[in-house]
This record gives structure tokens, C-alpha cells and sequence, in this order.
């Protein structure tokens, strides 16, 4: 027991491997179809990127050194929409449990 506590912490291995990241997946659903965005993020693409652009004219949002702005909101409205926890948000997102739980509340 004492030796599977100690590799938890000295042996580590990297949990969010996948090759798609947060910042593609935007591009992808951005470039996809248009039920795609839809679906994942309650807007269309038409009214998503009136939303960025209005969000960025009327206050100082902006992106961050690890997370662009785009990123960050299709996380606030991923949350909203499939209503999943946090957990299951990191995954998809492929970003840690905290930077999911700044940007559920960030905007």
C-alpha cells in the first residue's frame, strides 16, 4: 500500500494525453458543422462569433498566457450547456480541474 501512495507521487504520469486540445477543438467545432457548434455550445457560429467580438469590444476580457479567449469561453458555455462536472470538462478541454473552475466562473 505504502509503495502505490509513494508512486502517485514521485512516479507521475501525465493524465490529459490526448492529441486533440482544448484550442483545436475550438477550431474544429468552428470549422465543422454548423449543428456541431450548435449542440456543444447553444449558439450558432454566427452568434458565437458576434459574442466574441462584442465581448472583447465592451469589456477587458482577453486571452491568457495558457488559454485564449476563444477557449475560455466555449468552456463557460460548454459548462452551461451539458450542465457536466468539472472533471468530465478538464478532460475534454485538456486542461487541469482548476483552470476549468476559473473560467466556469471567469466570464
Amino acid at each position: 500500500m505504502r509503495v502505490f501512495f509513494g508512486n502517485m507521487y514521485f512516479l507521475k504520469q501525465s493524465y490529459h494525453t490526448s492529441v486533440l486540445s482544448g484550442q483545436l477543438w475550438v477550431k474544429e467545432l468552428l470549422g465543422g458543422n454548423p449543428r456541431c457548434i450548435k449542440n456543444q455550445l447553444g449558439m450558432q457560429k454566427k452568434v458565437y462569433r458576434m459574442f466574441i467580438r462584442k465581448l472583447t469590444s465592451m469589456t477587458n476580457a482577453s486571452d491568457t498566457q495558457h488559454v485564449v479567449l476563444e477557449e475560455q469561453v466555449e468552456i463557460f458555455l460548454y459548462i452551461i450547456v451539458t450542465n457536466l462536472p468539472n472533471r468530465k470538462v478538464a478532460e475534454c478541454f485538456q486542461h487541469s480541474g482548476q483552470t476549468i473552475s476559473k473560467y466556469q466562473i471567469y466570464l
